[in-house]
């Protein structure tokens, strides 16, 4: 009877092992890319919930004092240690909690100092690289020493300067606008060699009297988003997602299919690019992506209709859309509803910008100072005492009010 037993029980644990091992296929090992059908119209104006895809939710409110005094923050990049926080010219260091420590670099013309463009963060090595307007970089400390400088141009076309950059295995990922000109809308930087990479070919035409004249709008994208071991991005016309690994090898990562609701690159490039006679185009446009271990986020962008935000499950294929019921040229956010402590809403991306920041298996956003301490002033006792963490950090968002700098809103992933 006991082999009898036995023997059940082993075959039920070698069941049970096999189904296990499937399912863990099923969720990491799925095949890639992964094709995602999007429909605007599906969009709800009754915002998605942050328990759909978050479990916790936490508050950093930045430093204030009289040297330390910010408007709403529309750029920041979150490390292990360290949020960096763009202020106009300026970059500021806070620790996770939110103190000040110091300002990266002085602004100016004279030794040491630099007229940036844009940064990128190197935190194994706590450098940061700054693209000046001169065309250099220039590299500090994170404590704020000018340490040395590259000359080298860092794309394959020198003279349109970077967009954007960010730190990546020991390169600079460079970003391009698309214009006539651009050969490489992406490309990278060896810091070891100073030896360019291209990754991505700019693909797109122009006809000949547009190549003779500079374009009335030239969009900046961020559609891009940079992880320990690998970097996406995505370029506004191409449906593609690619991922860049520690290998510095491309593959396609997503094919987003918008369908007849998508911008066309000939629409833009004839109704927007060089013609605002007529009004900006119809159509949408992934603005930010960002990819966690469950989940792809997406912003979608429309120059006449509200940004959508998109809730990829990358286990179920399930996608959720949200967005707002008016129309804001200014790019209204979309709020999340925070069903997790009750206290803010999200705003899943920036104001305006439309942009995701990610970082470490969790997403941030900025909420301004004013609507924080109203919304913390509204709650209800249950809700200001309902975790250890709310209840230690009462006095400090007690202390929040509308002459305060803002609060960054920290959202951990499932």
């Amino acid at each position: 009877m006991n082999k009898v037993l036995k023997t059940i029980f082993l075959a039920v644990g070698i069941c049970l092992l096999f189904i296990s091992c499937k399912e863990s296929r099923s969720k990491f090992e799925r095949e890639f890319p992964l094709d995602i059908i999007i429909n605007t119209d599906d969009s709800r104006t009754d915002s998605s919930s942050l328990s759909e895809f978050a479990w916790k939710v936490e508050y950093i409110p930045l430093q204030t004092n009289d040297s330390i005094l910010l408007d709403y923050i529309y750029d920041f990049k979150v490390t292990n240690d360290f949020i960096f926080v763009e202020n106009g010219l300026d970059l500021l260091r806070f620790d996770t909690g939110g103190r000040f420590i110091n300002k990266v670099y002085n602004t100016g013309r004279g030794p040491g100092e630099t007229l940036p463009v844009c940064s990128a963060i190197d935190e194994e090595n706590e450098r940061v690289f700054v693209f000046d307007r001169d065309k250099t970089i220039k590299i500090y400390s994170f404590s704020g020493d000018y340490l040395t400088e590259i000359r080298e141009p860092i794309n394959p076309v020198e003279f349109l300067p970077p967009w954007e950059i960010e730190y990546f295995e020991n390169h600079l990922f460079v970003s391009v606008p698309q214009r006539p000109g651009v050969k490489f809308i992406y490309s990278l930087f060896n810091l070891d060699t100073d030896s360019i990479i291209p990754l991505y070919r700019n693909e797109y035409s122009y006809t000949r009297e547009q190549l003779s004249k500079g374009p009335s709008i030239v969009a900046n994208d961020y559609c891009y988003q940079v992880f320990d071991t690998s970097l996406i991005f995505k370029e506004k016309f191409c449906d593609t997602v690619f991922i860049l690994n520690r290998n510095l090898d491309v593959s396609p990562r997503f094919i987003i299919n918008l369908g007849e609701r998508k911008l066309t690159w000939e629409t833009w490039r004839d109704n927007g690019m060089f013609n605002i006679g007529a009004g900006p185009p119809e159509g949408f446009w992934v603005h930010s992506v960002a990819e966690s271990e469950n989940y792809l986020f997406l912003t979608l962008s429309s120059f006449k209709r509200p940004k959508i935000f998109a809730l990829f499950d990358k286990e179920s294929g399930k996608i959720e859309l949200s967005t707002i019921a008016d129309f804001d040229s200014r790019g209204s956010q979309v709020f999340l509803k925070n069903d997790l402590d009750f206290l803010a809403d999200f705003p899943v991306f920036s104001k305006s910008e439309g942009y995701l920041f990610y970082s470490g298996e969790c997403l941030y956003s900025v909420l301004e100072a004013t609507y924080f301490s109203e919304i913390y002033s509204k709650a209800t006792e249950e809700s200001k005492n309902s975790s250890e963490y709310l209840r230690n950090m009462r006095p400090v968002f007690d202390s929040v009010d509308e002459f305060s700098n803002p609060v960054i809103m920290k959202v951990y992933l499932k």
